[in-house]
């Protein structure tokens, strides 16, 4: 799985390294570092105190020219109980014009679960963080959080096909990530910057990626938008 690969003994010694040696570090400069799997004592921080800045973070990055830690399902070790599987029933459901309804069980493995688990709390930290960049004024306009929600748009991707399109109402952060930014792109189209997810003219409505019509800052917006996808995909895709 493309995922993020947090480990988080050698983050918390990084950070307790940082605090000692360079002052506290605001949230986004952790999430960066992180993200990263930076060492912080190799940063020279330029705030008060030598407090590591964001944009002493943003230079390293470019100087050392680094990318995002990923994790390949190819890298990973192999797990004999990833083989694991439970099975739910699901409750009944009411037809309407249909012959047949979905199945009225499911299974799920135990790699599946940990990957949608871990993808719940990455959007949960990466919420949290938004939500102090916007406490502290980082974020400017609005700042709608998917705190609470992150089952939802897991749930529905890992039913999903790749050719699958989507589009949401004004809570979008959580789906932005799904679909193919990274946290940072996320992070940064919030706060303006030319790295976000629009080069940072959406802020926190207006994201999208492939397949991914973003966003809608109108209420209900999305509905007439997300008929006329489905109208042009039934024309392209499957017909």
């Amino acid at each position: 799985m493309s995922l993020l690969h947090f480990n988080s003994t050698a983050v918390s010694a990084a950070c307790r390294y940082s605090v000692q040696h360079h002052g506290l570090m605001g949230p986004a400069v952790k999430l960066m570092i992180n993200q990263y799997n930076i060492d912080p004592a190799k940063i020279n921080g330029t705030g008060p105190k030598k407090n590591l800045l964001k944009s002493d973070v943003l230079s390293f990055i470019d100087k050392e020219n680094l990318k995002p830690v990923i994790m390949s399902a190819a890298e990973e070790p192999y797990d004999e109980k990833s083989d694991m599987t439970v099975t739910f029933q699901t409750r009944p459901y009411k037809l309407h014009k249909l012959d047949q309804g979905p199945a009225s069980e499911t299974t799920l493995t135990r790699k599946d679960a940990l990957d949608y688990y871990r993808k719940m709390q990455v959007i949960r930290r990466m919420e949290t963080s938004a939500g102090n960049l916007y406490k502290e004024k980082k974020v400017r306009g609005f700042c709608h959080l998917y705190t609470g929600q992150e089952a939802c748009a897991v749930g529905m991707i890992g039913a999903m096909d790749k050719k699958d399109a989507v589009i949401t109402a004004y809570r979008c952060h959580g789906w932005t990530y799904l679909l193919g930014s990274t946290v940072l792109e996320v992070i940064a189209e919030l706060t303006g910057k030319i790295s976000g997810n629009v080069y940072g003219k959406g802020g926190s409505m207006h994201m999208y990626d492939k397949n991914f019509f973003g966003g809608n800052g109108i209420v209900g917006a999305q509905q007439p938008l997300g008929a006329g996808v489905a109208f042009a995909m039934k024309y392209t895709i499957l017909a």
